[in-house]
C-alpha cells in the first residue's frame, strides 16, 4: 500500500497516482478477487486495518530468491556492516542513522559501513564526508555484496524487503528496526530486530541507539546466525517453494 506520499513532499501528480492505485487495489481486493495473496503478516493486518477484513480465502507467501544465486561464501566474518537501498536517502532520518552507527561502531567494532544505492537528493552526500557510499549496483554484482558482514535495512514499513531475503541466503544476519515485516522475516534466530523508539509511520526520528546492542549481539554469536540466516532462506524463502505455493494456489 502507497503511503511515504501522505508523509513527504513530492509533486502533486505523484500523490494523486498513489491514491488512485491504492483505491484501484483495494477494489480489486474487495470486489473481484476470489483468493488474496498477501507478502507477508504484515500487509495483511495493514489492509485488513484500512480497509476490512475479505470474504474470499487468503494466504501468505513471501518473496524468495535463487539460493543458488545467493548463498554464503567461505570464511564468513563480521568485519562490516552491509546496507543496499534503491534511494537511500528515501527517509528524512536514514543519512543520521547511517552517520550514528559509522561514529559509533566502525573502527572500534566493525572496519567499514558498505552502502550501496542512488540518491533523490545528490547533494546530501557532501554533508555526510565520513560515510562511505558505493554508488548503485548492478543486477548481476548483487550477490558479491553479501559477504563478511551485518546487513543493515533501513527500510521502514516494508512489506517484504528482498535485500533482507538475499542477504539472508548469503548467510548474512540482518538487523533493522522493528517497522514492517522485518521481525516477521527473521525466523530462526536469523537477526535482530531493535525497537524503532517512536512513530513510524509518521517517519519520526528512531532511537538509533537501540541499534548498536543488536549489532554487538549478533557479532558476538556471528556463526551461531550466520547459519541461521541460510537454514531460515532455505526454508521460507527459495525460489522453488515461492513457485510451488503459487502453482499450488492456481491450480
Amino acid at each position: 500500500m502507497n503511503w511515504l506520499h501522505r508523509i513527504k513532499k513530492m509533486p502533486l501528480k505523484q500523490k494523486i497516482l498513489c491514491e488512485i492505485r491504492n483505491k484501484m487495489t483495494a477494489k480489486i481486493r474487495c470486489k473481484i478477487a476470489d483468493h488474496v495473496v498477501y507478502q507477508s503478516q504484515f500487509v495483511k493486518a495493514w489492509w485488513e486495518r484500512i480497509s476490512g477484513e475479505v470474504t474470499v480465502p487468503t494466504s501468505i507467501i513471501y518473496n524468495a530468491v535463487n539460493l543458488d544465486e545467493f548463498k554464503p561464501i567461505s570464511n564468513m566474518s563480521p568485519s562490516k556492516i552491509i546496507c543496499v537501498e534503491g534511494n537511500i536517502d528515501y527517509s528524512p532520518y536514514s543519512l543520521d542513522v547511517l552517520d550514528f552507527i559509522s561514529t559509533e561502531l566502525i573502527g572500534s567494532e566493525f572496519d567499514s559501513l558498505d552502502i550501496y544505492g542512488g540518491f533523490e537528493d545528490t547533494s546530501l552526500i557532501d554533508k555526510f564526508p565520513s560515510l562511505s557510499f558505493k554508488g548503485p549496483v548492478s543486477r548481476e554484482d548483487i550477490p558479491k555484496v553479501y559477504n563478511n558482514g551485518i546487513y543493515f535495512s533501513l527500510d521502514v514499513n516494508a512489506a517484504c524487503p528482498n535485500t533482507v531475503i538475499e542477504a539472508l541466503a548469503s548467510g548474512i544476519p540482518v538487523t533493522g528496526f522493528d517497522t514492517g515485516a522485518l521481525a516477521e522475516l527473521l525466523k530462526e534466530n536469523s537477526g535482530v530486530a531493535a525497537a524503532y523508539g517512536n512513530d513510524p509511520w509518521g517517519l519520526s526520528p528512531p532511537k538509533s541507539s537501540n541499534l548498536i546492542n543488536s549489532f554487538l549481539e549478533i557479532k558476538s554469536n556471528y556463526k551461531s546466525f550466520s547459519q541461521n540466516a541460510r537454514k531460515c532462506a532455505e526454508k521460507h524463502y527459495s525460489l522453488d517453494g515461492m513457485i510451488n505455493k503459487y502453482m499450488a494456489l492456481f491450480a
